[in-house]
């Protein structure tokens, strides 16, 4: 299973699904419109999801007492493990939540032209706003995980 993930995440040895956000990001500003958010959302919250150890250079094996979780065999494996995958995931999950909120319910990308809705955006700047950007980011990049853990040693 992982070889094929490999396969479709994997182009001329390029990841690309982390370069989802960013292109959502321009088609959703050149053509106003929402419309490509929820399949790039569900294809970036799946990969995020599955490559949960791969993202933090975690050591599965290492974790698992070594040897490779499986997910046929569920009562094998650490119970742990799969809390890195489901948090993972609803982590990208947050941070597009919050990035749609900000390009369509802050920013208001659909009901003004760009230019407009940036200096109205940045003149009516908060810190509300601020919160939903570090969200979207460390979503996004599949950090929120990480840093809800970070005083856990």
């Amino acid at each position: 299973m992982k070889n094929k993930l490999e396969k479709i995440f994997i182009v001329n040895g390029v990841i690309w699904p982390p370069l989802l956000p960013v292109v959502t990001v321009i088609f959703s500003v050149i053509f106003c419109s929402a419309l490509f958010f929820i399949p790039a959302a569900i294809i970036s919250i799946i990969f995020y999801g599955y490559f949960a150890f791969e993202i933090h250079n975690i050591d599965v094996e290492k974790e698992n007492g070594g040897k490779r979780p499986t997910w046929g065999k569920l009562g094998d494996n650490k119970w742990f493990i799969y809390n890195q995958y489901w948090l993972n995931a609803l982590g990208a999950f947050v941070g597009w939540i919050a990035l749609y909120i900000l390009l369509f319910y802050v920013i208001r990308i659909g009901h003004y032209p760009l230019s407009v809705a940036i200096l109205i955006w940045v003149k009516n700047l908060g810190i509300d706003d601020l919160v939903l950007i570090v969200l979207s980011f460390l979503g996004l990049t599949g950090y929120i995980p990480y840093y809800a853990l970070l005083g856990k040693d």
